[in-house]
């Protein structure tokens, strides 16, 4: 599994767990990296088309990238 599909994963789990935006320092938590590191991924996953940053909000997955993470982590609705 790659680096993208573990921050995908993330995203959707904080998502759905807080009913909103992931917050960019709760997905570094999770997944063990700086908060740096993990707004890098999101401008990357922002770049194609399966993440939306709004600054101070969080990010959300866009449709794409919820059947992307619901993919990688083996979600049937």
């Amino acid at each position: 599994m790659n680096t993208a599909d573990q921050y995908l994963k993330a995203i959707y789990l904080v998502q759905e767990m807080e009913d909103g935006p992931a917050a960019t320092g709760a997905l570094a938590d999770m997944l063990d990296v700086s908060p740096a590191s993990a707004n890098e991924m999101i401008g990357k996953l922002e770049g194609r088309g399966l993440a939306e940053h709004e600054k101070y909000k969080g990010v959300r997955l866009t449709d794409e990238g919820i059947l992307r993470a619901r993919d990688a982590l083996h979600v049937l609705h």
